[in-house]
């Protein structure tokens, strides 16, 4: 078998030889070099096979992992978008908020300056009102403390009775004040 060829499988490290060509004559310890080389080149395609798919599932895990990066990535830009966009409503809002506060304090303003006690005065003494006089004025006692409070119906009774003793003595007191009127 000295015209057979011989290859230098650098993976093992050992010579395989080369199958011979057709037509040359087989020898038996030939065909079990044979048999030897095919069981070897097999256990290499197979070791390059599992290389290969290691590094196909290498080069996957990094590729789900850049994946899964960006989308992290993307909700955080997502997350600080939203962020930003609420922090301009909120600025805005604090801007409509201020007028706001800035419009009530001049509308208080104004209707202070509108409440002039003399320029009330006067326009009720146009209108021919005056302050009461003695007569005019009915005080009205008002049991427990400041307020008007219905405990049962004798209470009610009782405010019911000085209700219409005050209306007697307002007609009392409008009738007093008419006369007054016309004997100036």
């Amino acid at each position: 078998m000295a015209d057979a060829l011989r290859a230098n499988d650098s993976a093992w490290g050992e010579e395989i030889p080369a199958i011979p060509r057709r037509g040359t004559q087989v020898h038996p310890e030939i065909y079990f070099v044979e048999s030897s080389e095919r069981r070897l080149r097999a256990r290499y395609s197979n070791l390059r096979r599992r290389e290969q798919l290691e590094r196909l599932r290498g080069f996957l895990l990094l590729a789900a992992g850049s994946v899964l990066a960006a989308l992290l990535v993307g909700a955080l830009v997502a997350s600080h978008a939203r962020l930003m966009s609420l922090s301009h409503n909120n600025a805005a809002m604090e801007r409509e908020i201020q007028r706001l506060e800035t419009l009530t304090r001049q509308k208080q303003v104004e209707l202070v300056e509108r409440i002039d006690v003399t320029a009330i005065e006067a326009r009720a003494r146009e209108l021919g009102l005056d302050y009461p006089r003695q007569a005019q004025q009915i005080y009205i006692q008002i049991p427990g403390a400041d307020g008007l409070v219905l405990r049962d119906a004798e209470m009610s009774a009782q405010t019911a009775r000085a209700a219409a003793e005050a209306t007697a003595r307002s007609q009392t007191a409008e009738s007093m004040a008419a006369a007054n009127a016309d004997g100036r």
